[in-house]
Parts: C-alpha cells; sequence; structure tokens
C-alpha cells in the first residue's frame, strides 16, 4: 500500500466514528481540515467534470445560451455574496452532468470554483464508499421531508454567507413526468436568511433524462441532442428589505420568493422548449413564442411583495 493510499486511509478513519458511521463526512469537512483532504477533493472533482465535458459535448450533442453570464458570475461577485443557482431535476445524473459544458480552463483548474449541492441522504449516502465519494464532490447530505431548517440548509447558507457557489434543485426530486410542481422554500430560505443576498440564476435544461433515463437499463447513453438556457440573473435584495421592514412572516416571505422563483422558472422552461424542439424536429406551438416574450418582460419587472401571502 503506497503512502498516500494509507494516507488517505487514516484520514477517513479520523472521520469514522465508533460505531462506523460516517459521522464527521456527513457534516462536511472544513476549512481546517487537511491540506490532503482538499487535493482529494480537487482531484475528483477535476476528473468527474472532465468526465461529464466528455459525455456531454463530445458524445452528445449540446447547446447552450447565454452561458457568458453563468461564467462570468461563478468567476467573479461582489467581496462576499453568494451565487444560487437553480435548475429542473429530470435526472439521477443531472449534477455534475449539467456542469459539462463550463470550458476546459475552470474544469482543470483545481482551485476553480466548485458548486455545493444538497444530496438525497438515502440514496448517495448509502455507504462509507459512496459517502466518501459525495463528500469529496461537494455534496450535502439532505433528509428529504425534514424541512428547510434542518442541519444540511443551514451547512447550506454556511456557504452562501462565505460568498460560495451552491446549486438547488427547487423541484425537491426527480421530475419524472416532466410537470409543473409547486417549487419547494429551500431556496427562499437560503435567499432570505442569507447575511447578503445571494445572486439567483435559473437554469433549464431538456435532453439530459434521454442520456441518464431514470428507468432501467439506466446507462449513459449517447448521440443525445441536450439544450441548456442560462436564464437572467435575479437580485432579491430590496424585495427581501422591504418584506422584512413590512414585518411580514417568514412563511409570507418564503412563498413570495418561492412564487417568483416559480414563475421565472417555468417560463424558462417555455423559452428553452422553443430553442429545443426545432434541433430535435420538433415544431413550437404556434403563439406560444410571443406569449413567452411578453410573460418574461413582465417577469423581470415583477414585485414579489405584492403576490399573495397564503401559506401551502
Amino acid at each position: 500500500m503506497s503512502i498516500a493510499t494509507r494516507s488517505i486511509n487514516l484520514c477517513v478513519r479520523k472521520r469514522t466514528t465508533e460505531n462506523g458511521v460516517y459521522e464527521r463526512l456527513l457534516n462536511m469537512p472544513s476549512k481546517t481540515d487537511s491540506r490532503l483532504w482538499t487535493l482529494a477533493s480537487n482531484i475528483t472533482k477535476c476528473i468527474v467534470q472532465c468526465l461529464c465535458k466528455l459525455w456531454l459535448e463530445t458524445l452528445n450533442t449540446t447547446k447552450v445560451v447565454n452561458k457568458e453570464t453563468f461564467l462570468k458570475l461563478t468567476k467573479s461577485r461582489e467581496p462576499g455574496r453568494g451565487l444560487v443557482t437553480v435548475s429542473n431535476h429530470h435526472s439521477f445524473w443531472d449534477d455534475p452532468l449539467l456542469w459539462g459544458f463550463r470550458p476546459w480552463s475552470s474544469i482543470l483548474n483545481l482551485g476553480s470554483p466548485c458548486r455545493w449541492v444538497p444530496a438525497a441522504k438515502e440514496v448517495c449516502f448509502k455507504s462509507p464508499a459512496s459517502t466518501l465519494f459525495y463528500t469529496l464532490g461537494q455534496c450535502i447530505p439532505i433528509v428529504r421531508g425534514h424541512g428547510v431548517y434542518q442541519e444540511a440548509m443551514n451547512q447550506i447558507l454556511d456557504k452562501v454567507n462565505t460568498g460560495q457557489w451552491v446549486h438547488i434543485f427547487p423541484e425537491g426530486s426527480v421530475n419524472e413526468k416532466k410537470v409543473r410542481w409547486r417549487l419547494k422554500w429551500g431556496v427562499s430560505r437560503i435567499i432570505a436568511d442569507a447575511d447578503v443576498t445571494p445572486i439567483v440564476l435559473p437554469i433549464y435544461h431538456i435532453g439530459l433524462d434521454t442520456i441518464s433515463p431514470i428507468k432501467t437499463p439506466n446507462w449513459l447513453r449517447v448521440g443525445k441532442t441536450v439544450t441548456i438556457v442560462i436564464g437572467e440573473p435575479i437580485d432579491y435584495t430590496n424585495e427581501v428589505t422591504r418584506m422584512k421592514e413590512c414585518q411580514m412572516s417568514s412563511e409570507e416571505i418564503l412563498k413570495a420568493i418561492t412564487d417568483d422563483i416559480e414563475e421565472k422558472f417555468y417560463l424558462l422552461k417555455e423559452e428553452t422548449e422553443r430553442v429545443h424542439f426545432p434541433r430535435i424536429g420538433l415544431t413550437f406551438p404556434r403563439g406560444v413564442s410571443s406569449q413567452v416574450d411578453e410573460k418574461l418582460s413582465a417577469a423581470n419587472g415583477t414585485d414579489v411583495t405584492s403576490q399573495p401571502s397564503n401559506g401551502r
């Protein structure tokens, strides 16, 4: 056994409790962890991202709209200001496969920003090996159904408060039927409770589920067509300040923000369909194109504080 392997195993054992549960891993490594851990994490992310880029852009055909906005926000923002990207969830491998469109310069740079993402604890953290892999890949174990104030969401909030990039699937789970779902409140909790209101960047993709289908056999496919549309950044600073000054309840604030994101999110879906359908030989429904343009223009000026505050 090499020195490096023994060192990694020692690092893992230190994160193991007496009963064999990787408690330290599930709570995520801190900045004070060893350089070896940081190096292992960077290498893991680099290898996975290289494979994703190969699969997304070489073995399949992918079109990305408004990529420049995404690249600009992931590289530079105001000091201490986090980035929250939100996207639809159509397949198990949406993350990390989605990020295969990033340039090689970012992927091969071990110090380049990488997203933190909540991942289902019961799916991704079932064994010590999978726990180690997903933790090295900057995944945070979340328990679905435990609400927006669980420990995983607190950790996500901590990342945003230190100016890092977090990705959220606001639908809450894989939307196999691709129907409109009410978005979960987790993303709005991060926005409302952050020390500095993060930038929100909506993303919608179509076709990733044809590469990585949910139903068996679910091995990765080739020769498929994927469309990814990056929306425009959203700044909720003024809205959050106004709602708090009006002494709106936490539930009212979370609902107002979530409803606004949901409206923009599904308008982005229609925009993505308008780009994707002609690429696979389908016709976008007549009349919808102009309606989408009108709705997008109206949504960009939405005042979230004017929306109904009924709970759900």
